[in-house]
């Protein structure tokens, strides 16, 4: 993830996707641009820093990672048994067949693993995300996510690290929408 810690200083910069935490939507390799965020939706790619973590009593750093917003400021969000919950009502997630302008890209890139891909919905988030088809249940109690604050996934739910993980991050944390230009 070298490359989003020269980007910091930049407006706008080309850059090239370090990972496949953003795939079937980016893939590791891809070029993405990265462009100054002026407003936060439902649904954006973003850039972001990750908070620090507690490592046997020490600070370390996250480093920076790119997500999709999926909880916006006043949300109550949770997550039961895998499933995103927004407001009370939890997303819904179609499994269909790998798409045909993802599936060489998705077998070469998970090649090893077996997945499957969903079409998520809910209100105004459309996206494809991929899950590993390993029995998983990941859960995060009810929260209301505050302020100034977003809950941010991957796509490849089961290979990003993420709000999952650290909670909601916060808007000065966010400096950068990511776009897809090639």
């Amino acid at each position: 993830m070298f490359f989003f810690y020269l980007t910091a200083t930049f407006a706008q910069s080309i850059q090239t996707m370090p990972t496949e935490s953003m795939a079937p939507a980016i893939y590791k390799g891809q070029k993405v641009k990265l462009v100054e965020i002026k407003v936060i939706h439902r649904g954006d790619v973003v850039y972001y820093n990750r908070p620090d973590q507690d490592y046997m009593g020490k600070k370390v750093k996250s480093g920076p990672g790119v997500g999709r917003i999926i909880g916006m400021p006043g949300d109550k969000f949770e997550i039961k048994e895998s499933i995103f919950y927004i407001n009370g009502s939890p997303i819904k997630m179609s499994k269909m067949e790998k798409p045909e302008k993802y599936s060489s890209k998705l077998d070469k890139a998970f090649a090893n693993y077996n997945f499957s891909v969903f079409e998520v919905t809910h209100k105004d988030l459309k996206f494809l995300m991929l899950r590993d088809d390993t029995p998983l249940f990941v859960t995060y109690p009810l929260i209301s996510i505050p302020g100034g604050k977003y809950f941010i996934s991957g796509d490849n739910y089961n290979f990003s690290y993420d709000s999952k993980t650290f909670g909601p991050v916060d808007i000065k944390d966010i400096p950068f929408k990511v776009e897809v230009i090639e």
